[in-house]
């Protein structure tokens, strides 16, 4: 009896010891998966790869670059180019470290979203379109940043990054790009004037040690220049409406290889006097560089002075003597050049002198914008005649003076009035002349008919 209950207490027992053991069996697997999933790296994370793997990168260009952060834990090595004109920057590590995470990064004093990043252990190959490749090793790993599209680096920059690596930062990361291709702009001459025709040079040249792919060279082309032809042709419709002119676009530059252009540009008269700036760009899917070639523009004007002569006295044949005078700022006289058809003269000392008859001009060319122009009549307001100087642009709007600051081309009309009573050589007082000869012609007349009446 009592072994059958003992028999019958041990299957429970057993039974019982089996079913932990079923239970166990499902419950720890799943609590080891939900272990596993919690331990994955988080969004953001750099993931470290296993010592030995390789990764290779797709690029368009490729640039040495050097530089190191204060903190010594990075040492620049490179910058490429991918095919959507990103640059990315390939950073050594120069001491064992636990980065996870990049939080932000700083570019020159700007703050930037968290780049996308990418750590390697040991080596990573750049391949390049023409079939070359970069491949670098590092002792600690490496550390690729998304920097940016190329429009925002330069050859010099600073970088800082703050990460999560046991709370250093890297600070001071300064970094040079060995761009090693130049681009030269010249002008053909150093002064214009307003109609002119200017020719500019380019020349670009890649001195680097593989070919650059991807490459824009572009004009911009100042307000003030209007663009006739490039390299000989008129054909523009790669003038885009912000006014950059596409001399090439997306070509590959080889190694050792110059393009030329040659510019021939027209001076309008939207341009301001000075310094007329003229930059062209090599860009795309190089770090851009510029050159630029300047022209000192001279804004001139002209000056048209006519004569008018009013009243009933006023003598409309008499040449009227005029002299001018054109200053700069400082109340220096400037030098004109004598005119083609020598309508006036431009004496030894810089004055200018010239006459007008009534509804006779004279046009005085060459005034400097800003230039102080005065004239002076030199019998003015003499032998009866009053005299009124106006300035005008438009024949409507006139104002008094007899001199002014020339910013436009202006009319000068000089009024000379004269008024008085007409000399008729008949006085009142001679009426008794009048009358005495009147009575001495009446008493001839009676004498003669009388006289002849006696004969008959």
């Amino acid at each position: 009896m009592n072994n059958k209950k003992e028999k019958k207490r041990f299957g429970k027992s057993v039974a019982f010891l089996l079913l932990m053991i079923t239970l166990f069996g499902v419950i720890y697997p799943s609590a080891a998966f939900a272990s596993d999933v919690s331990e994955e790296p988080q969004d953001n994370q750099v993931e470290m790869y296993a010592e030995g793997d390789t990764h290779t990168y797709t690029a368009e260009n490729y640039f040495d670059a050097s530089g190191t952060s204060t903190n010594a834990h990075f040492d620049v090595r490179g910058i490429f180019v991918d095919e959507n004109n990103q640059a990315y920057l390939i950073l050594f590590l120069q001491k064992n470290s636990n980065l996870k995470e990049i939080v932000y990064m700083v570019v020159n004093g700007t703050k930037v979203d968290m780049p996308a990043t990418d750590h390697w252990e040991h080596e990573i190959t750049v391949n390049l379109p023409d079939g070359s490749n970069k491949t670098l090793q590092s002792e600690y790993g490496m550390l690729v940043i998304e920097a940016g599209s190329v429009t925002n680096l330069q050859e010099q920059f600073l970088i800082d990054i703050k990460t999560t690596a046991g709370g250093w930062d890297i600070t001071g990361l300064s970094v040079t790009v060995d761009i090693d291709y130049s681009i030269r702009k010249t002008a053909g001459q150093e002064n214009a004037k307003i109609g002119d025709k200017l020719t500019y040079d380019i020349e670009i040249t890649n001195n680097s040690e593989i070919p650059l792919q991807g490459v824009d060279i572009t004009d911009e082309v100042p307000s003030g220049l209007n663009i006739v032809s490039v390299n000989g042709s008129s054909d523009l419709n790669w003038k885009t409406p912000d006014q950059v002119l596409y001399l090439d676009r997306g070509i590959t530059l080889n190694v050792s290889e110059t393009r030329r252009y040659s510019i021939i540009a027209e001076v309008t008269d939207a341009a301001s006097a000075g310094l007329l700036t003229n930059i062209a760009v090599i860009g795309g899917s190089v770090i851009p560089k510029t050159a630029s070639a300047d022209v000192m523009i001279s804004v001139s004007h002209a000056v048209i002075i006519r004569k008018i002569v009013n009243g009933n006295l006023g003598d409309l044949s008499k040449a009227f003597a005029f002299g001018a005078t054109v200053k700069d700022a400082d109340g220096n006289i400037l030098f004109l050049t004598d005119p083609e058809d020598h309508s006036y003269t431009v004496n030894a000392d810089g004055t200018i002198s010239f006459r007008l008859k009534n509804e006779e001009a004279v046009s005085v060319t060459g005034i400097p914008d800003g230039a102080v122009f005065t004239v002076t009549e030199e019998d003015a307001d003499a032998d009866g005649y009053v005299s009124i100087y106006e300035w005008s642009a438009d024949d409507t709007n006139w104002t008094e003076g007899n001199s002014c600051t020339i910013d436009q081309d202006l009319i000068f009309q000089v009024t000379n009035e004269k008024n008085g009573v007409i000399n008729t050589s008949v006085q009142l007082d001679s009426f008794p002349f009048v009358l005495i000869l009147a009575v001495t012609a009446v008493c001839i007349a009676v004498f003669t008919v009388t006289r002849r009446h006696r004969y008959v």
